[in-house]
């Protein structure tokens, strides 16, 4: 990897970290369980069209929270003065 190429994923890395952290993803997540809960009763044949879409989206919700419980983390050591070496 070039200097150019480790620059570019930096960056991107950071603007990653600036849209994600202010996302309220544990509500969604609470959202999306209760699609998951009512869905099937409410409205299942567009339950069963959507479901897997969904389970998609779901699963890039939990990855989306874990990196911004992450970035959290980091602004908060940085808050503190306790930044990592």
């Amino acid at each position: 990897m070039n200097r150019i190429e480790y620059m570019a994923i930096q960056v991107q890395l950071v603007l990653l970290a600036q849209v994600v952290e202010p996302l309220d993803l544990v509500r969604f997540l609470s959202a999306i369980d209760h699609s998951e809960t009512m869905g099937p009763i409410v409205d299942p044949t567009l339950y069963l069209q959507t479901a897997n879409k969904l389970e998609n989206v779901k699963r890039l919700a939990q990855a989306a929270l874990i990196f911004q419980r992450e970035v959290r983390h980091q602004m908060k050591e940085a808050s503190d003065g306790n930044t990592r070496a």
